[in-house]
Formats: C-alpha cells, structure tokens, sequence
C-alpha cells in the first residue's frame, strides 16, 4: 500500500523507510534494501535515515543484501 506513496512523495524518507520496514516483514530484504538506501539519501540528517542505516547493516552482516 504505500508503493504509490513514492510517487506522490518521491523524496520522502519516511516513505522510503516504512516501505523498506514492510519489505523487510515481508520477506524480501533486497527491495527493503534498496529503499532504505533511499531513505539515506533522501533525508540524510532524518531519523528515518539514521534507522535506515541500522537496519542496512544489520542486513549487510547477515549477507541478505
């Protein structure tokens, strides 16, 4: 459901963070990945940004992305 969101709020990091969140749950860490790296870089001050970053490492030393 949020998937549309980044079209009407492209540059949003809360809309890229929850949409990864919910990839995440979802069982596909890859796309969660992808939209977490844009949450970063989207707002990287945000503290949509600074959990994206957790989560990502988390990730990256499970080797799921």
């Amino acid at each position: 459901m949020l998937g549309p969101l980044t079209g009407v709020f492209p540059h949003a990091p809360v809309v890229r963070f929850h949409l990864g969140l919910l990839l995440l749950w979802n069982g596909e860490p890859k796309k969660a990945a992808a939209q977490l790296r844009l949450a970063v870089a989207d707002g990287p001050q945000s503290v949509y940004a600074k959990n994206a970053k957790v989560l990502l490492a988390s990730l990256t030393k499970n080797g799921t992305s």
